[in-house]
């Protein structure tokens, strides 16, 4: 019974770690899709069908530009 325990656990452990390295078509895969993310999230973004959270992040960002772009002219205007 021990033996079959013991070969059983190492049959784990070498699953286990073969699991842990990708391969060549993993790695390809995964660019697949990350470019595939991109392409979409590109098209949304030209056709305008952000959802609401990238509308909100946009704004953010745009509140975040314009704000620092005040903050830059009223420092130039005090030093001037």
């Amino acid at each position: 019974m021990k033996k079959v325990s013991l070969a059983g656990l190492a049959l784990i452990s070498v699953f286990a770690i073969a699991a842990c390295d990708q391969g060549p078509a993993e790695k390809a895969g995964e660019n697949v899709d990350d470019a595939g993310e991109r392409i979409e999230k590109t098209w949304d973004s030209a056709t305008g069908n952000e959802g609401a959270m990238e509308k909100a992040g946009r704004a953010v960002d745009e509140t975040y530009e314009d704000t620092k772009d005040a903050v830059k002219d009223a420092s130039e205007a005090a030093t001037n």
